[in-house]
């Protein structure tokens, strides 16, 4: 018998989870539904009071259902044209941009960074640009998540070999092999890119923002939310901007609310976006270098 959710039994697990510092009422309501039933069928709980009880008696399977709800599958330099083009476009831009007004800080923050891949790949990226520069410049990135878990991997840097598919041998070479430390099949990331990154739990919803940044990461967070909680978000993110600053979303996710009139495209395809920018890049601008 397949478990159900009532309407009465489904508040009494919210205000269960909420309890615990986590509001999942931020959630759209058909995901955290299914997310629930996966564990409802994994425990056979019959219905939603069955697995209440289980939570009240078993803390290892909140344990279990925070993990799923906030479920994060990634990878380094997923969607690679979105690195490229930053790679090309974005990064020279905005280092052109530092240099001409004599700033050397630039700062990137990645919300929603799971277990830090992507985090670890925008300090890559701009690592990399900065290499052969004769300014002086340094490079910030911010990575923050709900789960303590991913948070928890993030720091460690250590990742499995399919994580690495779309890295080239040159990214391999310079920030994973040349620094290796064997372990299996999982390889570590140079303590140059570590440094480049921290890592801290935030609720983005509840907590202060990352303030005052040149590039926003918050690629495949806003699926899970309702439309007035993805306005409520992209106007706290567009607040964190710098002016000029890029907001790069995923690719099913759209603008709403006030973050439309705050900010223009760069690059409609990627879901690129420029607040308050001097000049539009246009897709295809810069010399091509592989990622």
């Amino acid at each position: 018998m397949e478990p159900s959710i009532d309407e009465c039994g489904l508040e009494m697990i919210i205000r269960k989870i909420e309890k615990h510092g986590f509001d999942c009422r931020q959630l759209r309501p058909s995901y955290l539904q299914r997310r629930l039933l996966i564990r409802m069928h994994a425990t056979r709980s019959r219905n939603c009071l069955e697995y209440w009880r289980l939570l009240n008696k078993d803390p290892e399977e909140y344990s279990r259902l925070l993990d799923k709800l906030t479920v994060n599958l990634t990878e380094f330099f997923r969607d690679t044209e979105v690195f490229k083009f930053i790679a090309n476009n974005l990064a020279p831009e905005l280092i052109s941009r530092k240099v001409k007004h004599k700033q050397s800080l630039i700062r990137a923050w990645n919300a929603g960074c799971a277990t830090g891949e992507e985090a670890y790949s925008i300090a890559m990226i701009l690592h990399r640009a900065i290499a052969h520069r004769s300014e002086r410049l340094t490079i910030s990135v911010t990575g923050t998540d709900l789960d303590q878990n991913a948070i928890a991997h993030a720091k460690l840097g250590r990742y499995e070999q399919r994580c690495l598919k779309q890295c080239s041998s040159e990214i391999v070479e310079r920030y994973l092999k040349r620094y290796l430390i064997d372990y299996g099949d999982y390889l570590e990331v140079s303590p140059v890119i570590k440094s480049l990154v921290k890592f801290k739990q935030l609720d983005l919803f509840a907590e202060e923002p990352i303030k005052m940044v040149d590039i926003i990461f918050c690629r495949n967070v806003m699926i899970y939310f309702s439309k007035s909680q993805q306005e409520r978000l992209q106007s706290v993110l567009c607040n964190s901007l710098l002016k000029n600053g890029y907001l790069i979303l995923g690719n099913s996710e759209r603008l709403v609310g006030e973050a439309v009139t705050l900010l223009e495209p760069v690059n409609m395809l990627l879901r690129i976006y420029q607040r308050s920018q001097e000049r539009i890049l246009r897709e295809g601008e810069g010399n091509e270098e592989p990622i």
